[in-house]
């Protein structure tokens, strides 16, 4: 059996414990956070593009927007955009959020102020 190249190497990912008991949470979001959850790197950051994410998902792109802000004002993700030198914006980078106890932690880029 070939191997897919399109997906993601590893064999697991770390989710926010606090979605399985979410029941704001739809498919729709379980899946995006599921996807970018699976992209991240040990620090919780990843920035897989739009397109990624709705084809690690079967959601149309233009979908992905709204579900990215309906998991970042649930406390799952912070999101920044990065842009271009012409304002352009060229990819998201994500931040997941995982909960210690009852407090949020959010992991910080290492060369951020």
């Amino acid at each position: 059996m070939a191997k897919d190249k399109s997906a993601p190497c590893k064999v697991f990912s770390r989710m926010p414990q606090q979605a399985s008991n979410d029941r704001r949470l739809k498919l729709k979001h379980w899946s995006v956070l599921n996807a970018i959850c699976g992209y991240c790197n040990a620090k919780g950051e990843a920035w897989p593009s739009q397109l990624t994410i709705a084809a690690d998902t079967g959601r149309p792109r233009t979908k992905i927007t709204g579900i990215v802000e309906d998991l970042t004002e649930f406390g799952y993700l912070t999101v920044e955009h990065r842009k271009a030198p012409n304002g352009r914006i060229t990819s998201n980078f994500y931040r997941v959020t995982y909960r210690d106890g009852n407090k949020a932690r959010v992991t910080k880029r290492a060369n951020s102020t």
